[in-house]
């Protein structure tokens, strides 16, 4: 039986990093191709309508959590060669930032704006996937934009996908998630 080939969408994020970037280096020949997510898309109002949303939203006791997590890594992502050559990590998939690691094994990646959008859904058609696996990712995907092709949609939740080569300890759905299927 010929193995699913897999549509990852992801907004990495320090949570989810090693855990997607060791995914995807044990799953290179699988992967269609990476949708990363643009958390500063224009269509949530960019960095400041994002941090504005948030703060409306959360209150400000929500401020160090993304700050640490998620603008913090983006602010020092281009320091990353540099602090993998001093921690010797330079070979290592989860030092390597997500983007930089997918280039290094030919995976083809997407920055995605829209999940639900043009550009999203002529790269499916391209590559064609046989499973989309949303990982802490930030979109929603709409049933009716899904492409025909689909077989399951899946959500994985940050640390239930341990990629220890037995895939019978593995995760890729949420518990509420009952409706996918492969």
């Amino acid at each position: 039986m010929a193995r699913a080939r897999i549509a990852l969408f992801v907004l990495e994020a320090l949570p989810n990093a090693r855990t997607v970037r060791r995914f995807v280096a044990d799953h290179v020949a699988d992967i269609a191709f990476v949708g990363l997510s643009n958390a500063r898309r224009p269509s949530t109002g960019g960095f400041l309508g994002q941090l504005s949303r948030h703060l409306r939203h959360s209150g400000s006791g929500f401020m160090p959590y993304l700050t640490v997590n998620s603008g913090l890594p983006d602010l020092l992502r281009p320091l990353a060669s540099l602090t993998q050559d001093w921690a010797g990590t330079r070979d290592s998939p989860e030092a390597t930032p997500l983007k930089t690691l997918c280039e290094r094994l030919h995976v083809p990646t997407l920055k995605v704006d829209d999940v639900n959008g043009v550009e999203v859904a002529h790269t499916l058609r391209t590559h064609a996937p046989d499973l989309i696996l949303t990982y802490h990712f930030d979109q929603i995907l709409s049933p009716r934009r899904s492409p025909p092709f689909l077989l399951a949609a899946s959500t994985a939740i940050p640390g239930s996908c341990h990629a220890t080569g037995d895939r019978s300890q593995r995760s890729t759905r949420s518990p509420t998630d009952r409706t996918a299927s492969a």
